[in-house]
């Protein structure tokens, strides 16, 4: 940590070899953020390009912060502009060493309404990614009501020396069998040029992407990406709360800043990254004189190798920040039975004899998927929140089946929709009314279900009386926890705003988590959300394994592998795991070489097919339905059935679906 000048002219930072972080206090008192970047970055230029100075990164706040009652200083929607942030003068700062982490965290006050944020930033050393989150504090009499807070401001999205006619925008669209579909635009493209330097006038808009709801990557993943096609600087960012969110990119020209600084009127890049908003999500909360409030945290990756360099980064981070488990070591093959299998209709007969075969297969971890828990021809989609299991379907105890998987040497896992409570479900009157999301004086209902708020302690009760019978009496050791559901905008029984209660409710059930966790160590859970809808940071840290749909007919698993849950380098995957519904998992191979065929026919139980190697040499597991023949050496070619009674052999689909297709 280097720290030089005065109060006023203060300026402290670090450069770890990956990774330099500059804070400037100006004049003015207001503390900015000077310079992020790759450390050593300025090597990569010219001796002309090198003798022109670094700039200012043009200097606006650590932080923004919208409070009813001050607004913006300059109109329109940017997180960028308001006079709370600007009047936020340097207090004082803390350093400290946490293990492999540099923390340094800034105190700034509002000398108006003495509103206190403290901005911390924490490097994990040699990662060249950091970790940054605001917390306000009231120390005024009055109550305040705050709008919106950053999590991280910052400008310089050229980097040192560059321009932002040289910077590419990414960002990743995401949906239902299509997830993480990375994009990239020139930011030129997206933002016009209005002429700033003779209109000396700052933009009013930008370049945003909003989460609205309870599916975190619903339509587009927590993350984006800016970088200097010139230079190689980047930055690669994700927003880690796994409900609503926003980020921002613009063009800022400090013709509005409150006070003057060399090269004023530069037009430069910004980006603000939030959790929600009151525009956005509704979110709206009231700190009471001496309360309290944090923001939800977002890492960030620098670079000078480009995209790929700041995703490198940003994987280090992931791995370091993820709870310990021995699973991260063992990596074991899971097979779930859902996917073009039993379809969330098992019994006792279907499931004996895809067991053995599993077991035979070379499979680890056996996890019986939705329908144990209803009665044979009860429609279960409303009725489900009790989790006991049917009679019906297991005539002589769900503990048959689940001894037959442990005596094959497997880990025995069961589904779980934990947050929803079906309509016609018992345990909806079980539960008080509070338990639940609510607005205008009764339930939020969505597809049937209600929706547990796990910020009450009632709805944490419930599930822990659910978690404790499964992973306790029942001896399972692998929990896959799924959410089918969107509701939005959250719930306001006993919030001032839905957005707040949607918060609320989202750390809640991270905090749920990890008591889970405290009580079954050795327990194993599976973060799935239809698929990729909650492909979100802060669940992956706790969760050992990531769901994605690879599709029911021609999607290729190597393509999901590839390119759902945020990006991973090819070269840096060893020890990142995404369980797809065929029963595959990721495991150490550079690629995944294995395609899904067609729609298999029906019949799973008459055995299973898998790729032809050791179990400890696996990349991608296959697992499906009728007799599949590789065609070529694994690894160089696919999968296709063997030919029909005409003599045409059957087709397998070697990349995605064209709407599936990204842009890299």
């Amino acid at each position: 940590m280097v720290v030089e000048g005065t109060p006023y002219g203060l300026e402290m930072g670090w450069k770890d070899g990956s990774l330099e972080l500059r804070v400037k206090v100006g004049d003015d008192g207001v503390a900015r953020l000077a310079d992020l970047a790759a450390d050593g970055q300025t090597t990569a230029f010219s001796a002309e390009e090198a003798a022109k100075p670094l700039g200012d990164n043009l200097g606006l706040p650590l932080v923004d912060v919208i409070t009813f009652g001050s607004g913006r200083a300059w109109s329109g929607r940017r997180y960028a502009e308001s006079v709370v942030g600007g009047r936020l003068v340097y207090v004082s700062h803390d350093e400290q060493m946490d293990g492999n982490w540099h923390e340094l965290e800034v105190h700034l006050e509002d000398p108006v309404t003495r509103l206190a944020a403290s901005v911390k930033y924490s490097v994990l050393d040699g990662s060249g990614a950091l970790r940054s989150r605001v917390r306000l504090t009231n120390h005024g009499p009055l109550p305040v009501t705050v709008e919106s807070v950053t999590s991280f401001l910052g400008s310089g999205l050229a980097g040192p020396r560059g321009a932002l006619s040289d910077v590419d925008l990414w960002w990743a669209e995401n949906d239902w069998f299509g997830e993480g579909r990375w994009r990239t635009r020139a930011l030129s493209d997206a933002l016009p040029d209005l002429n700033t330097m003779a209109h000396k006038q700052d933009p009013r808009g930008g370049v945003s992407i909003t989460n609205v709801g309870s599916w975190s990557s619903g339509t587009y993943l927590p993350m984006g990406a800016v970088v200097n096609r010139r230079t190689g600087h980047s930055w690669l960012w994700q927003i880690e709360n796994n409900g609503a969110w926003h980020w921002q990119v613009g063009e800022h020209c400090r013709y509005n800043a409150k006070a003057a600084h060399p090269g004023e009127g530069q037009p430069g890049g910004y980006l603000a990254l939030l959790g929600p908003t009151d525009a956005e999500h509704q979110w709206r909360l009231v700190l009471q004189p001496g309360e309290s409030f944090s923001t939800v945290p977002i890492a960030l990756a620098v670079s000078h190798d480009g995209f790929e360099g700041a995703v490198a980064g940003l994987t280090r981070y992931r791995r370091a920040v993820r709870r310990p488990h021995e699973d991260n070591r063992s990596l074991p093959v899971i097979f779930n039975d859902y996917m073009n299998t039993l379809m969330g209709d098992p019994t006792t007969e279907r499931l004996l004899p895809l067991i053995t075969a599993a077991a035979r297969a070379g499979v680890e971890c056996f996890c019986i998927d939705s329908g144990w828990y209803t009665e044979v021809g009860e429609a279960w989609w409303e009725s489900v929140g009790a989790w006991r299991p049917s009679k019906s379907r297991f005539p002589n105890g769900i503990t048959e089946v689940l001894d037959r998987i442990r005596g094959e040497g497997m880990v025995a896992g069961l589904w779980l929709e934990p947050e929803v409570v079906g309509v016609r479900s018992p345990v909806a009157e079980q539960l008080p009314i509070e338990a639940f999301f609510g607005r205008n004086g009764g339930r939020v209902v969505e597809s049937g279900r209600y929706h547990l708020d796990l910020s009450h302690p009632a709805a944490r009760g419930h599930l822990d009386q659910v978690v404790d019978f499964l992973a306790g009496e029942l001896g399972v050791g692998y929990l896959k926890m799924d959410y089918n559901v969107l509701v939005a905008p959250g719930t306001d029984t006993r919030d001032p705003s839905p957005g707040v209660g949607m918060l609320a409710h989202n750390r809640a059930f991270l905090e749920w988590v990890d008591g889970v966790l405290d009580r079954h160590p050795g327990l194993t859970v599976e973060s799935c959300a239809s698929g990729g809808m909650l492909c979100t940071g802060d669940r992956s840290a706790a969760r050992r394994v990531r769901a994605c749909r690879a599709g029911r007919a021609g999607c290729s698993h190597e393509w999901h592998a590839r390119h759902c849950c945020g990006p991973l380098p090819r070269a840096r995957r060893r020890g990142c795991r995404v369980a797809l519904f065929n029963g595959t998992v990721d495991r150490e191979a550079p690629r995944c070489p294995v395609r899904l065929p067609h729609r298999p026919r029906p019949g799973f139980t008459r055995g299973l097919t898998r790729t032809p190697r050791r179990p400890r040499e696996l990349g991608t597991e296959l697992f499906t339905s009728g007799p599949l023949v590789p065609k070529g050496r694994l690894g160089q070619g696919s999968f296709q059935r063997p030919p029909s009674s005409s003599g045409s052999p059957g087709r397998a689909r070697s990349s995605p679906p064209r709407h599936l297709r990204g842009s890299r």
